[in-house]
Parts: C-alpha cells; sequence; structure tokens
C-alpha cells in the first residue's frame, strides 16, 4: 500500500511540506505554496463519512489533502540535483547567494518535478546526480557535454565524463513500463543537449 500524509486542510498539508522543505532550503509561505501549485504534489482524496448518530453528513469533511511519501522523496532528489547544478551556477552565471537560493532551484526543479513525477509512475526513478544533468541541460542547453562536465566538476570533483555520459543516455532514452522509452534530454548533430517536454 502506498504510503501517504492526509490533513484536513490544504494549508495542513502545504505547512507540512513547507517543514520539510525548510530543513534544506529557506522559502518563504508564499514561495511553498506557489512551488505547490505549480508541482501539483498535493492531492485532494475522498474519504469515508462515519456519520455520528444524529448528525448531518453535510456538516463532516469528505475529504482531505495528502502527499504521498514517494512523491516527497521524488521531491527531494530533485532538489538535491538542482542545487547542485545551481551551486556550480547554472542558475545565475555565479554560485547562489542563500537569499536568492530557493527562487532558483524551484525555477528550474518545478518543470523537472512535473514531468518526472508523471514519467516515474510509468517507469523509474532517477538519482539526484542524473537530476543534477538534467537541470544542467535545462539551464545551460543547448549545451555541450564537456559544458556540462567543466560546470559540474566546478561544484564537485566527482564527476567524470562517464557519468556525465551514462545521465545523459539514460535522460535520451528513459525506460517506461509500457516497453517506450521517454526523452528527457536530446542531443543534435552538433552534439548540444537540450531539455525534451520540459
Amino acid at each position: 500500500m502506498e504510503q501517504k500524509h492526509g490533513f484536513d486542510s490544504r494549508e495542513g498539508a502545504e505547512a507540512f511540506v513547507a517543514v520539510h522543505i525548510r530543513q534544506r532550503f529557506s522559502p518563504s509561505e508564499a514561495e511553498v505554496t506557489a512551488f505547490l501549485a505549480e508541482t501539483h504534489l498535493l492531492s485532494k482524496e475522498s474519504i469515508e463519512r462515519n456519520v455520528p448518530p444524529g448528525g448531518s453528513p453535510v456538516l463532516i469533511p469528505h475529504f482531505h489533502w495528502v502527499i504521498k511519501n514517494d512523491d516527497l522523496a521524488l521531491m527531494d532528489a530533485i532538489l538535491d540535483g538542482v542545487r547542485s547544478a545551481a551551486a556550480a551556477g547554472f542558475s545565475v552565471g555565479a554560485p547562489l547567494a542563500h537569499p536568492a537560493e530557493w527562487a532558483a532551484i524551484a525555477g528550474i526543479a518545478a518543470p523537472i518535478l512535473k514531468v518526472c513525477r508523471n514519467a516515474i509512475r510509468k517507469g523509474k526513478t532517477l538519482d539526484p546526480d542524473t537530476y543534477a544533468v538534467l537541470a544542467a541541460v535545462k539551464a545551460l542547453g543547448p549545451v555541450s557535454e564537456r559544458t556540462i562536465l567543466e560546470s559540474l566538476r566546478t561544484h564537485d570533483a566527482k564527476w567524470t565524463s562517464d557519468a556525465v555520459r551514462s545521465a545523459l543516455v539514460l535522460l535520451k532514452a528513459m525506460p517506461m513500463t509500457n516497453g517506450e522509452p521517454r526523452q528527457l534530454a536530446s542531443e543534435d548533430a552538433s552534439g548540444e543537449w537540450r531539455t525534451a517536454g520540459l
């Protein structure tokens, strides 16, 4: 059974996600609300109504707001990947200052999260490093594989040509459960990479 967190109000669900995000970032309430509205991470689900004797079923809420644990984990992986890419200067051309960090990261993460969330339901989950490469392609594209590698290395020396190439190959044809690949990045004839469908 899928694990999820349920809340009586949308505001309660947003507050839960805000606390979760604030463990690593510092967005305002309005920024969290905007991020959640764009990504559709919260959903409204029907619940059974237990009407007490003499009670009115009209006065008892028949839905609640939920966020799935899998969606929280996906959000964390994407935000971590995008943060790695942003720290290398992809979002603003230089390493991020703390106040601008959330806006820059959320601006890249939200479209990636929406597309990947739908794709993952039909396929596989990517790791934060693959999301970092995807964020680099989105922010810098069209971009060469070498430029992606050099940019990622400015933040973390662990990056190798093979690691970037493996991530790009996966993003070019991410396998889905229906047997068809989903393309999140594409390479043109000149070797430049850009995102596909983000």
